[in-house]
């Protein structure tokens, strides 16, 4: 559960030649990272419709880094947030 603002800190476009995802506009496509503090408040609700998580998992943010950066080629955004202060437990928000 989202249990503080959202804060922006970074946006891109993406004009794509075939469709990613059934949910996703296409061609052109808009995304807008955000920072927010979260509780975990039980288990995965994924909607039939969106993305399937299979998990959550809760790291320190540096660790978080390094984990995402196995699987994401988007991990980058994580450092960013870092050194923008809306991450970690002295974030400043």
């Amino acid at each position: 559960m989202i249990t503080g603002p959202l804060t922006p800190f970074g946006a891109y476009d993406v004009t794509a030649p075939a469709n990613q995802a059934p949910y996703l506009p296409h061609p052109v496509s808009y995304f807008l990272y955000v920072a927010a503090d979260v509780e975990l408040v039980g288990p995965l609700d994924n909607p039939a419709d969106g993305e399937q998580m299979v998990g959550v998992l809760a790291l320190p943010p540096r660790q978080a880094v390094d984990y995402l950066a196995e699987f994401d080629t988007g991990s980058a955004v994580l450092p960013l947030a870092i050194e923008f202060g809306l991450a970690g437990p002295d974030h400043s928000r």
